[in-house]
C-alpha cells in the first residue's frame, strides 16, 4: 500500500488546503468533504516539499517557506515569508525613509506580522481570558444551576449566554454590569431562580430586563 503524501487541494482561487493521501482522487475527495463541496469541483496537485510533515497538520512556517501567505492572527494583515507589507509601509512612513522588513512570527499554524504583534496578541488574549473567567465565576455565584453556553468579550466587558433551568429561551448576563436580559415569557422563572422579589425587574436596579 502506498504511503501518504502531500497534496494541495484547490477549492477556489483563494482557498487551498493541504491534505495527506495516497492518490489524487482520494485527496480531492477528502479536501472537498472538509468544505462540503463535490470532489468534481476541486483540483489537487502534488506538493513533495511538504511530505516530511505527514500526516499533518503542516506548520505555518513550512507553508511560508514555499510561498504561501496568511492573515495575521491579531490584525488580519496579509503576511508572507518576508513579512507584512502594510506594517513595513507604516514603519517607513513614520521613519521617513526605507526600513528593513520585520520577519513574521509563527507558532504552529498561527502567524503574526512581527514579534511585537505576537506579544500584543498574547497580552490581549490573557486579558480576555481573565474577563471570561471572572464573568463565568460571577454567573455561577448568582445562578449556580445555569449552564454557560458562550462568553463574548469586547472592550473590557462580557456577555454570557446561559441556559437556565425552567427558561425556554437563552438568558444573557452582562458583566460587570450584573444585569440579565431575558425573554418576557421567562421573566418570572429567572426571578425565581435568582430568588429576587418582583421589584427588581429594572436594569437600574441590577435586575432582569426582558426583550
Amino acid at each position: 500500500m502506498a504511503d501518504l503524501v502531500a497534496w494541495v487541494v484547490e477549492l477556489d482561487d483563494e482557498h487551498h488546503e493541504v491534505v495527506f493521501e495516497r492518490s489524487e482522487a482520494r485527496a480531492r475527495v477528502r479536501g472537498a468533504r472538509k468544505e462540503g463541496a463535490s470532489a468534481r469541483d476541486v483540483k489537487a496537485r502534488r506538493e513533495p516539499r511538504l511530505d516530511a510533515h505527514t500526516p499533518g497538520p503542516v506548520p505555518a512556517q513550512a507553508l511560508l517557506d514555499i510561498g504561501w501567505h496568511f492573515e495575521c492572527a491579531r490584525c488580519y494583515h496579509y503576511v508572507d515569508g518576508d513579512g507584512c507589507q502594510r506594517c513595513a509601509d507604516n514603519a517607513e512612513e513614520e521613519a521617513g525613509h526605507e526600513v528593513e522588513w520585520v520577519p513574521p512570527v509563527t507558532r504552529g499554524q498561527d502567524v503574526w506580522c512581527s514579534e511585537a504583534c505576537h506579544s500584543a496578541d498574547a497580552r490581549e488574549r490573557a486579558a480576555r481570558q481573565l474577563i471570561t473567567s471572572a464573568a463565568r465565576a460571577e454567573v455561577h455565584q448568582v445562578l449556580p444551576g445555569a449552564q454557560v453556553e458562550t462568553v463574548f468579550v469586547n472592550d473590557g466587558t462580557a456577555v454570557v449566554w446561559l441556559r437556565v433551568p425552567g427558561c425556554r429561551g437563552t438568558v444573557r448576563y452582562h458583566w460587570p454590569a450584573g444585569t440579565f436580559r431575558v425573554q418576557l415569557r421567562d421573566h418570572a422563572t429567572l426571578l425565581a431562580a435568582l430568588r429576587r422579589p418582583a421589584l427588581e425587574t429594572w436594569e437600574s436596579e441590577g435586575g432582569a430586563v426582558h426583550d
